[in-house]
């Protein structure tokens, strides 16, 4: 996740190159060239907690996939599903400033499937 102190890294790095470059830059290139780094952290911070809420959805999904199969066994009845119903996710989920963002990048789009499986069955796998 990015922190401010990193964003504040990433606008030092932009400015540090934008002054190395001497008067080789236009007026207000400068300007432009900090906006777009910024904008660049928003998709990357808007893309990963969308990730995040499609692994926690993958939960539910995985859990009714099981719990159809043609015999379930004990452990396929009774897959924990909490992390889907995690308070801060669907206050984030529920956030207009967050499904403006997202709709704005697109995320839904985005987002590989296979991924969030991958994902989602090494969190099962962990500890």
């Amino acid at each position: 996740m990015l922190s401010r102190r990193n964003i504040r890294v990433k606008a030092m790095q932009a400015l540090y190159s934008i002054d190395s470059m001497n008067n080789e830059i236009q007026p207000g290139e400068a300007l432009q060239i900090l906006k777009q780094n910024i904008e660049h952290s928003r998709y990357l911070f808007t893309y990963l907690v969308s990730f995040i809420i499609e692994v926690a959805k993958y939960a539910e999904k995985d859990a009714t996939q099981k719990s159809q199969k043609h015999l379930p066994s004990k452990n396929d009845l009774n897959i924990n599903t909490k992390i889907s119903a995690n308070e801060i996710l669907c206050a984030i989920i529920d956030n207009a400033a967050f499904q403006k963002s997202a709709d704005h990048f697109k995320t839904k789009y985005l987002v590989d499937e296979d991924l969030v499986k991958r994902i989602y069955l090494s969190l099962v796998d962990s500890a």
